[in-house]
């Protein structure tokens, strides 16, 4: 009988998962891990009899490809599918979807919530609250009137712009193709990081994105501006952003994305920047943003028994 394999948990209850993919049934056996391991030979061995495999945002390389014989159609259960070798898959006729647009609400509201607590000291002000310090040093800024840079008009990218236009903020917009946001300036790359006071990142990880903000776009922030990435954390490069941040080059950081996954290592530079407010990879991760995603899951694979794959990435 053919197998779909749920390779690890979804953050929903191993019950939700059961009954929606309960449907698929009488043609193939569901195999759940309700464990998160990101050992590759245990996910080798987890997904080899697999013919659909659902996976979020564990490691699925070559190596692991290779040994499932069967496999033909990945569902990726998040909108970013870097971690999944696309290059095998395309080779290998292995179709590939993601779940696009599932976390958009959440993310957007973290891109505001890493603004607010770096312009409004929330983090430094319950510090100093709990040693029982006053709002002396605390001095904050409001987001009305800044020039606030979104770098990627996607969905997410749309969604911040709106928000900041919202805060009555005067909204600059980089993206490849012309833009319907009638409210907002689209500028090139450099002209935004050289005006913008906030910098939203919204871009997936791709060849053209991967340390797009490097040293040059980064020494043209001037001293007053922040930088928020809650997309991958790979488009910045990070150890020069720590750099600047140390420098007094530029105001501060809201960083959600790392070069790796959460646990950090106690010697990345970002750890000991100054005016930094640093999430383990949140932005995504709400009750909400988990049932809509494993909705999406469920349309994925339905569609793709029925022959009109939806969301696919390949």
């Amino acid at each position: 009988m053919k197998k779909i394999v749920v390779i690890e948990p979804l953050g929903v209850s191993e019950e939700m998962i059961r009954s929606g993919l309960n449907e698929f049934s009488s043609d193939y056996e569901l195999v759940y891990y309700a464990d998160r391991n990101e050992d590759p030979q245990v996910l080798t061995e987890r997904a080899k009899d697999a013919d659909i495999l659902v996976v979020s945002n564990i490691k699925i390389d070559e190596a692991i490809l290779k040994e499932c014989k069967n496999l033909k159609y990945i569902v990726v259960a998040f909108t970013g599918f870097d971690l999944v070798d696309i290059e095998y898959c395309k080779a290998n006729d292995i179709i590939v979807s993601n779940a696009s647009g599932y976390a958009t609400t959440g993310v957007v509201e973290l891109v505001f919530g890493l603004i607010l607590d770096l312009y409004r000291q929330i983090t430094n002000g319950d510090k100093s609250v709990r040693n029982g310090g006053t709002h002396n040093n605390l001095l904050g800024f409001e987001i009305e009137g800044k020039k606030f840079g979104v770098v990627g008009a996607g969905a997410i990218g749309k969604s911040v712009a709106k928000l900041a236009d919202a805060f009555n903020a005067d909204v600059y917009v980089y993206n490849r193709s012309q833009t319907d946001l009638d409210f907002a300036k689209q500028v090139e790359l450099e002209e935004l990081f050289k005006t913008c006071d906030i910098i939203s990142i919204n871009l997936p990880l791709n060849d053209s994105t991967r340390n797009l903000v490097n040293k040059d776009l980064i020494d043209l922030m001037h001293k007053d501006a922040v930088i928020i990435n809650t997309a991958r954390g790979p488009i910045i490069d990070n150890d020069y952003l720590a750099e600047a941040l140390t420098a007094g080059k530029i105001a501060g950081a809201g960083i959600d994305v790392f070069d790796m996954e959460p646990a950090i290592p106690s010697d990345y530079k970002l750890l000991s920047a100054p005016n930094t407010v640093l999430t383990p990879h949140v932005a995504y991760y709400t009750a909400e943003a988990m049932e809509k995603r494993f909705e999406i899951v469920i349309k994925n694979i339905r569609s793709y028994i029925a022959g009109d794959v939806i969301n696919k990435v390949y």
